[in-house]
Order: structure tokens, then sequence, then C-alpha cells
């Protein structure tokens, strides 16, 4: 059974996204009309010219906007650049954490047909909305010295 399996393995590839700031995974917090963009760049580790599409998934997908959609013939090493910018709207929206992942996907192979398998990387990025309520805000805390 792995014998036989081993010859579809011949043409993994991958894609990997990096970003200028040093991480993948940010946590926003919420303001009306924030706009923010955020820089990253996408490697191409297929074997062959590959094509790849730029998205973003989940819960606040509809306020993110892109540089580039589509990158189209990628050669294998390939670097390319994009950015992703959010941009909240003025109204409040539901409380919670909401969770977006900017994604680069394979869109095509070129070449031969077969059996193929689709890569995705992505980032994630958390949008925190804050409940209604009334915080607590503390501007000096001190505690006596026990001694």
């Amino acid at each position: 059974m792995v014998l036989f399996g081993m010859p579809l393995l011949q043409g993994v590839s991958a894609v990997g996204i990096g970003d200028y700031n040093g991480g993948l995974n940010y946590l926003i917090d919420f303001q009306s009309g924030l706009e923010r963009t955020f820089s990253y760049f996408m490697v191409s580790n297929a074997p062959s010219v590959m094509d790849y599409e730029i998205a973003a998934e989940g819960n606040f997908a509809q306020y993110f906007s892109f540089s580039e959609s589509i990158f189209k013939g990628v050669l294998p090493g390939q670097t390319r650049r994009f950015s992703a910018t959010l941009s909240l709207p003025e109204e409040k929206l539901p409380p919670g954490l909401h969770e977006t992942h900017v994604c680069v996907a394979e869109s095509q192979s070129y070449g031969e047909g077969g059996f193929t398998v689709r890569t995705k990387a992505c980032s994630i990025i958390t949008v925190r909305v804050l409940y209604p309520e009334k915080y607590l805000k503390i501007d000096e805390f001190s505690v006596a010295d026990a001694d």
C-alpha cells in the first residue's frame, strides 16, 4: 500500500507566506473606521510554474481588500509581494473575537494532468470587539510593602 502511493508524491509542492514585520498573527482592538494595511510576501515551492490566489476567509473577510488578487505564472522559488488592507466600518460590530485568515493558495498547475493537491498558507488577523458593558480603568496601582 505504501509503495503504491509513493509515485503520487513526486510532484509535491507548497506555498509559504511571510510578513515583513516578523509575525503572521495579529490581535487588533476594534475602532470605528479603522484602516490598517499588512504587508506580506509569498514564496512558491512548487516544482513548476504555478498560479496563486490571494483571499480573505472568515468573520470579517468582507472588510479586507488586496493589492493583488492573483499571481499568474509564478516560477519555482520565486517571491511575490502583496498587501492586505483591513477597513472596519463606522458602526459597532457584534462583540467577541472575530478571526479572519489572509491566505495564499495554489489555483492552477501547468503541465500534465493527474492527481493534484492544492496547498494554502494563511496569516490570522483577529479583531477584538468589546462588549458594551462599562469597564474599570485603573490609572495607578500600588501595594504597601509587607515588611
